[in-house]
């Protein structure tokens, strides 16, 4: 989040990526600096979830602030479109890939496309700030995208609970 600026403008690669890059550097695979193992440790995962919901907090956070003041309540209509049929059309269509790519049970490919159904703000913020965003992606669809991301995650955490609730309640 500190250098976001330096690497989007400058550097012409997304975030993500560069964090990415900088875990595989300081982790097991690289320097050994690293090494968090939550199946090992009860600490370990505790450190990973909560660095989770801040890094979650954070992006849905900027999402939040990048959109124009009153943008919601304008648009609510197809955002409402987007996250309602929309999300549940990704969440069916994630189950069936996974269902016919990897043949696993119902309720796993149900885990699966709900956990890849939303659209993450981490991921696409990069798509939609800085300079070249400004240029190429019009600020309307910005806008919707931006509100989608940031919106969409905690309305995705009831489709991966209740295949979730399902496999371990039968």
């Amino acid at each position: 989040g500190a250098t976001s600026g330096v690497v989007n403008e400058l550097l012409w690669v997304s975030e993500p990526l560069v964090c990415a890059a900088a875990g595989v550097a300081l982790g097991p695979l690289g320097a050994g600096l690293l090494h968090l193992d939550p199946s090992v440790s009860t600490l370990d995962a505790g450190i990973l979830r909560e660095a989770a919901r801040f890094t979650l907090a954070i992006a849905v956070t900027a999402a939040a602030m990048r959109l124009p003041a009153h943008w919601l309540r304008q648009n609510w209509r197809g955002l409402a479109v987007s996250l309602g049929p929309g999300m549940l059309l990704m969440w069916a269509a994630g189950a069936l890939v996974t269902s016919v790519s990897l043949g696993l049970p119902v309720l796993l490919c149900l885990v699966v496309g709900a956990a890849v159904a939303p659209t993450d703000p981490v991921l696409s913020a990069p798509i939609l700030t800085g300079r070249l965003a400004e240029r190429a992606v019009p600020g309307p669809l910005r806008h919707a995208m931006t509100a989608e991301s940031g919106i969409n995650d905690g309305l995705g955490l009831p489709l991966v609970m209740l295949p979730v609730l399902l496999l371990t309640r039968p």
